[in-house]
């Protein structure tokens, strides 16, 4: 179930509206995932069985008083394909996340789906890297020009589950791929991602920090030509940067900053 609460500002409530599953079922996980745009809210439901394969999952679009405008499903609707497992929402697009899905004989590869706010599929979105268990479509952000994709579960450089994350353009295009600066096995990087103006921020959640003050971070410049600097950074006022997790200092090239 999702409550959304709806305000002119934070002291007036002007009420509550609660969403359910209009396919209602056991484990159908409806609200997994949830984005709100300025007229809708969407809604994942990654575990609900359609047309008979188990798990296969929805995403639901709502307008904001609650009335059911889209019902979303997967074009590769499979058993465990997770569709809805990662939603988000846009001017003019809605993404989801299908991280279970097979891809190319490849299980659990995964996909990300790009539709329109009227509900036509727009672009289909898969890892250039695409592997067993890549779950690519785990995470999944939009923003006015770029779609973000996390691949958690995929094997960089030797490392089991290090991870990636894909930046696209809205036409579907690859534009950037991205790793950690210290790929490790199961650190997870791409588990979470988000996209604001000029900045990429990835989170690997899984990846061990073996020096007092938090994870590392690689930090971009807006033509994401990785920077390094000997001494303490001047900040530009405008940084492309994808964060890898923590909130202690930054130690790259050899300085840091608190």
């Amino acid at each position: 179930m999702i409550v959304i609460v709806a305000w002119t500002s934070i002291a007036t409530v002007n009420g509550l509206t609660t969403l359910v599953s209009p396919h209602p079922q056991i484990n159908g996980d409806f609200g997994s995932s949830v984005a709100v745009g300025d007229r809708v809210v969407v809604v994942g439901a990654p575990s609900e069985t359609v047309s008979g394969k188990n798990y296969a999952g929805r995403a639901y679009v709502f307008a904001l008083t609650g009335a059911l405008i889209i019902t979303l499903v997967s074009p590769h609707s499979q058993y465990n394909g997770n569709f809805g497992v990662s939603v988000a929402v846009g001017d003019r697009v809605v993404v989801v996340g299908a991280r279970g899905e097979t891809v190319g004989g490849k299980i659990g590869a995964g996909r990300a789906y790009v539709f329109s706010l009227t509900g036509d599929l727009t672009h289909t979105l898969v890892s250039p890297n695409s592997q067993n268990d890549g779950n690519f479509g785990s995470s999944v952000a939009v923003g006015d020009s770029v779609v973000v994709v996390g691949a958690p579960g995929e094997t960089v450089s030797g490392n089991i589950g290090a991870g990636r994350a894909y930046v696209f353009a809205l036409t579907g295009a690859l534009t950037r791929t991205l790793v950690t600066p210290s790929p490790q096995t199961y650190g997870e990087f791409g588990w979470s991602v988000a996209v604001g103006d000029g900045a990429v921020a990835v989170g690997a959640y899984g990846e061990a920090v073996y020096e007092t003050g938090g994870r590392s971070c690689l930090c971009l410049l807006p033509d994401w030509t990785p920077h390094h600097n000997a001494g303490q950074p001047q900040l530009p006022t405008r940084w492309a940067f994808w964060l890898v997790g923590g909130c202690g200092r930054w130690r790259r090239g050899g300085w840091s900053l608190r």
